[in-house]
């Protein structure tokens, strides 16, 4: 009826314009399907995706704040041992920090010297004021036995050396009294700060960054560069093997189980293939830039390491699934 009451000249542009639209439609559905690179089959056996090969122990090397690279001691692609030295860094204000804890230290234990020296300067005063007595004592007696002999002149200075030690001594017990209340009520920050000495010593110790992992540096900066905090020094892969990961759609997490087996081949047409089980599922980006379409991604860890694989290579995942119940 609607060809009927127009022009045959207007049934064209109408047709043409339906399958236009019908054009424009598949190829946006077909952009989606190619941005979450996954490819679900019919019979449901299985899924098909692709993914990316990445070592299975990446190190990556960051300034933190006050921090600065002194010296890089490897180049790109060399091969490290584990424990291998890579690079050294500096802390101005980390070595600030410990100079000024350590003045603090030294403060108190010049503190602590001084009541050392005290009780000591005491002790020998004591032991001067013991020998002092005897000698008076020994005068005393001389002077009883004797009752003509005149021993003022002998004992006068005596007693005068008595009473200057024993003031001396009463002086000195004072002081020593005031230097243990000091020390006493120094003793918490003298443990803080001995524990932020040994931590700032640990970390001041840390400047030379040693290989966790025998791999290869894939990335340094160079020479030339001043990097800053946060910028990436120097990242080694553990290459001795890889894990694939790829990224799934909501619809298909029911196919998703942890222990699954997967087979990972760089094209399933060719003969190269390997094993795999998928071994993390991780929770969707609350960041994704396309809401409509939320994407979760999936570690496969291959059973065995082949020569064939290389990081960074795109691979064909086949997930080997039935639908959870």
């Amino acid at each position: 009826m609607f060809f009927h009451n127009h022009p045959r000249s207007l049934i064209a542009p109408i047709i043409a314009a339906v399958l236009w639209g019908v054009a424009v439609h598949g190829d946006a559905g077909a952009q989606n399907a190619q941005r979450s690179s996954i490819v679900a089959n019919q019979a449901g056996s299985y899924i098909e995706c692709q993914g990316i090969v990445f070592p299975v122990h990446r190190f990556t090397v960051k300034l933190r704040a006050g921090e600065q690279l002194e010296r890089l001691l490897v180049a790109k692609g060399d091969h490290v041992k584990a424990g291998q030295p890579l690079l050294r860094i500096s802390n101005l204000a980390l070595t600030n920090s410990y100079l000024d804890l350590l003045a603090r230290k030294q403060d108190r234990q010049i503190l602590q010297d001084e009541a050392e020296t005290q009780d000591l300067q005491l002790n020998l005063q004591n032991a001067e004021l013991d020998r002092l007595r005897k000698r008076l004592e020994k005068i005393e007696s001389l002077r009883k036995s004797v009752s003509d002999l005149s021993m003022q002149s002998e004992s006068e200075p005596l007693l005068e050396k008595k009473q200057q030690i024993e003031d001396q001594i009463e002086a000195g017990t004072t002081r020593l009294k005031q230097l243990h209340r000091r020390l006493d009520s120094q003793e918490p920050v003298t443990r803080f700060v001995d524990r932020e000495l040994e931590i700032i010593q640990s970390r001041i110790q840390s400047d030379i960054v040693a290989a966790p992992f025998a791999g290869t540096v894939v990335r340094r900066v160079l020479d030339s560069e001043r990097p800053g905090p946060d910028d990436v020094v120097l990242e080694l892969w553990d290459e001795s093997d890889y894990l694939v990961e790829l990224q799934v759609l909501q619809h298909q997490l029911k196919y998703i189980k942890s222990g699954t087996t997967a087979m990972v081949a760089l094209d399933f047409t060719g003969t190269d293939r390997v094993e795999g089980t998928l071994d993390v599922v991780e929770p969707g980006d609350l960041n994704n830039q396309n809401p409509t379409h939320p994407e979760f991604k999936v570690v496969v860890k291959l059973q065995r390491p082949v020569s064939w694989l290389r990081p960074g290579m795109q691979v064909s995942v086949r997930i080997q699934s039935e639908p959870k119940k």
